[in-house]
Parts: C-alpha cells; sequence; structure tokens
C-alpha cells in the first residue's frame, strides 16, 4: 500500500512539473508576441508621425507656391 501512494505521489509530482515546464513555455511565447506587437506600434507610432510631418511640409510648400503665383511671394527661404 505504501509503495502505490510513492507511487501516485511521484506520478502526481512529475504531472505538475511538467505542467509548470508547459505553462512557463506559453507565458514566454505569449510575452514575446506582445514584445511584437508592442514594437510593431511603435513603428506605426512613428509612421504617423513622419506622415504628419510630410502634410505639413506640402501645406507650407502649397501656400508659398499659391503666394508666389498670385503675386505676394514670402521672404522665407
Amino acid at each position: 500500500m505504501e509503495e502505490k501512494i510513492y507511487q501516485l505521489v511521484d506520478s502526481v509530482r512529475r504531472s505538475a512539473s511538467s505542467a509548470g515546464k508547459t505553462a512557463s513555455g506559453a507565458a514566454y511565447a505569449v510575452g514575446k508576441k506582445a514584445e511584437s506587437v508592442l514594437d510593431a506600434a511603435k513603428l506605426n507610432v512613428k509612421i504617423l508621425d513622419k506622415k504628419s510631418q510630410v502634410r505639413d511640409a506640402m501645406r507650407e510648400l502649397g501656400e508659398m507656391l499659391y503666394a508666389t503665383h498670385i503675386g505676394q511671394p514670402s521672404n522665407s527661404d
């Protein structure tokens, strides 16, 4: 009887250890995916910022061209 109890306890211990390793691996994978998603989000923010800068520069250029066209050129470089 005692032998069966030891076998059962050993089996439970091995199962718990295996479950812990599996959970650890899953947590690592989720962490890596979250890191990847965060990196992509950061890049998207940078892209939006650059697009905004280009849009502002194009608007400013358009205003200068229009002013020159109607005979009111600006003094900007």
